[in-house]
């Protein structure tokens, strides 16, 4: 019980922390932030499929509409469609239905493959794990709990021969992104070990491996660019009484 209270710390600490280093940017700092999260998590998106660009490529498509030299139809297809993904899910963030789930896939596999006409069978079960989903949420669940009950379950259901992966991994996106938390660059991987940890309470030494790997780094990285912003803000070199300004910061060492 005590191992599984410090995973649901670490990830509400790791939410606070992104959520309160939002309130002390300003408009054009936000709007990078917000852009280089989207663009490593394309960019980490298309490396599970092979796609060989670089982050600074991905940035550089994305922003200026050149192709860098060298690159394969495919791996720029694989980058386009990810990022209409992300306009889509900006511009109409809704309840995810399987309607939705149909079009991120058509999406995803556009200039790329011809999806496959799945069956009737496989349209319920998809279904049947949204509503699985929504109903948890309603009876008071943790939501990274259910996203990633979801993921895994997705992934095992295995509904469409090609883009399973791709497709669940938006899904998941839409879902998470108007909650707070900041999983965007998290790999289809980790999210899964993350699921065995949470749902299954694994080996003892599996678990402080997850939380490095999700949170760890991020956490000590987010406090020191939050005490940056928040010294800035309120010029706490002059102001020598403000002693502490956030609940989860710990004094400067």
């Amino acid at each position: 019980m005590k191992k599984t209270k410090k995973i649901y710390y670490h990830l509400e600490k790791y939410r606070y922390l992104d959520l309160r280093y939002h309130d002390y940017l300003t408009e054009e700092e936000y709007t990078r932030h917000v852009n280089e999260r989207e663009y490593h998590y394309i960019h980490e998106s298309a490396k599970t499929v092979g796609c060989t660009f670089t982050f600074p490529e991905v940035v550089q498509m994305i922003e200026t509409g050149k192709i860098p030299n060298g690159k394969y139809l495919r791996d720029v297809n694989e980058i386009q469609n990810l990022y209409r993904c992300v306009v889509l899910r900006n511009k109409n963030p809704r309840k995810v239905t399987l309607a939705l789930v149909l079009q991120i896939r058509r999406i995803i596999l556009q200039n790329l493959e011809e999806p496959e006409t799945i069956s009737r069978e496989k349209e319920i079960a998809i279904q049947k794990l949204l509503n699985t989903y929504y109903q948890k949420i309603g009876d008071g669940y943790h939501p990274v709990e259910q996203i990633i009950s979801l993921h895994k379950n997705f992934r095992k259901l295995k509904p469409f021969k090609i883009g399973s992966k791709r497709t669940i991994r938006e899904v998941v996106q839409y879902l998470v992104m108007p909650l707070g938390y900041p999983l965007s660059s998290q790999s289809s991987q980790q999210i899964v070990h993350t699921s065995e940890i949470l749902a299954e309470q694994q080996t003892k030494n599996s678990i402080p491996q997850v939380i490095e790997q999700y949170t760890g780094c991020k956490i000590s990285n987010l406090e020191d660019q939050l005490r940056k912003k928040i010294a800035e803000h309120w010029d706490i070199q002059k102001n020598k009484s403000q002693k502490q300004l956030d609940l989860y910061l710990p004094a400067s060492r």
